[in-house]
């Protein structure tokens, strides 16, 4: 992965590190199964309802703006990575990560904020959590160029063994 310079303020490094997060997967199904090859396992919002794993947040992203169903959720799930996908199938149609977990120390993320990082480098270059606690620090990610008001923010969880992150999650709030 190319390594940005550090911005100045921890806001702006919070926004640009949640912002490269697929940079080096992709963030389509298919760019990413071209860079990280085919996935252990792939499941679609059927597969992940049947699992009870699909939550009333997803089961709202599969209806977009109205009341039938048209949107899909793909997951891509390899050694240590999982990326939930939403694929929007009506104008304007796209395809993006929403989730993503990372588990390994394989897989490299801006300026070195990686699985098995020190909580304490974490905070140096991130700032303080939005919501700190014994074994997680939660970001709120807010674009500082929405003017809306609205509280809509993405959210960027490190998850602590000891003191060395173990998880990494990124969730993109989609309305």
């Amino acid at each position: 992965m190319i390594e940005e310079p550090l911005p100045e303020t921890p806001e702006l490094r919070l926004e640009l590190y949640f912002n490269a997060r697929t940079r080096p997967f992709g963030n389509t199904r298919a760019e990413i199964i071209k860079n990280l090859g085919k996935p252990k396992l792939e499941r679609t919002e059927k597969d992940l309802e049947r699992a009870g794993q699909l939550t009333s947040e997803e089961k709202r992203y599969l209806l977009g703006h109205i009341s039938v169903p048209i949107n899909q959720i793909i997951e891509l799930a390899y050694d240590g990575l999982l990326l939930r996908i939403l694929k929007v199938n009506s104008p304007p149609y796209r395809e993006f990560v929403y989730d993503m977990r990372v588990t390994s120390s394989r897989y490299r993320m801006l300026w070195n904020l990686n699985v098995g990082s020190p909580r304490q480098e974490i905070r140096r270059i991130l700032g303080d959590p939005s919501n700190p606690n014994d074994t997680k620090d939660s970001y709120n990610v807010v674009d500082p160029d929405d003017l809306s008001g609205l509280d809509y923010i993405d959210l960027l969880t490190f998850s602590y063994q000891g003191n060395l992150v173990d998880k990494i999650s990124f969730w993109l709030y989609l309305d």
